[in-house]
């Protein structure tokens, strides 16, 4: 069976209507909420979940909201560097494989699954830097889901990440004799520190 995980950021769309036909087009039955505070702007506020739970049961699609699990404002400062949440070390943790297990289970069970949170452009928000690339390690396959209801994949936005950081590459391989995985990496970290959460830790 094919793993296989969606995601998608809720402002990309103003009429909710909206963004369930697009759930509906891609057949999803369970929204993960990987919003750590799932309450959305007064301009954006069908998404709180206060109003998305019910409005997506009354569409047969549950809700659930995995904070804990995939959100981007983690307690434990073990998991913070510099000042921010590290996504590579997260992902790693036995709260986020636990998540994954979850997922494992529904996809099991004949579930499709979608991340939501609130970024319009995936390659702005942890639920792609962070949740999706934990995924893609995990051997799942990403569609991210955009406003005009095309699909990106998780490689489609490595590639965009490289270009966005190393658009000279071609004539640094001369020096540095990278792979491209290796600028992938180095990619990740600079578009997770400009995007972490940041936290004031206290020695």
């Amino acid at each position: 069976m094919d793993r296989l995980i969606y995601t998608i950021g809720y402002s990309a769309f103003a009429n909710i209507d909206d963004f369930l036909n697009q759930l509906k087009e891609y057949h999803i039955n369970v929204l993960i909420d990987v919003r750590s505070v799932p309450v959305a702007s007064e301009f954006y506020q069908m998404y709180s979940n206060s109003y998305l739970n019910p409005y997506l049961k009354q569409n047969n699609i549950i809700y659930r909201n995995y904070a804990k699990e995939f959100g981007a404002r983690q307690e434990n400062i073990e998991y913070y560097e510099n000042g921010y949440l590290n996504f590579n070390k997260f992902i790693k943790s036995n709260i986020f494989y636990s998540g994954i297990d979850k997922i494992d289970q529904g996809i099991n069970l004949g579930y499709k699954f979608v991340l939501m949170c609130a970024e319009k452009d995936p390659i702005m928000c942890h639920r792609t830097i962070m949740v999706a690339r934990g995924f893609k390690n995990h051997g799942y396959k990403i569609k991210h889901i955009l406003a005009d209801g095309s699909t990106k994949t998780q490689e489609d936005i490595e590639k965009q990440l490289v270009d966005l950081y190393f658009p000279n590459r071609q004539q640094l391989s001369l020096f540095e004799h990278k792979t491209f995985n290796e600028y992938v990496e180095e990619a990740y970290q600079k578009q997770n520190e400009k995007i972490g959460f940041k936290k004031e830790l206290v020695a």
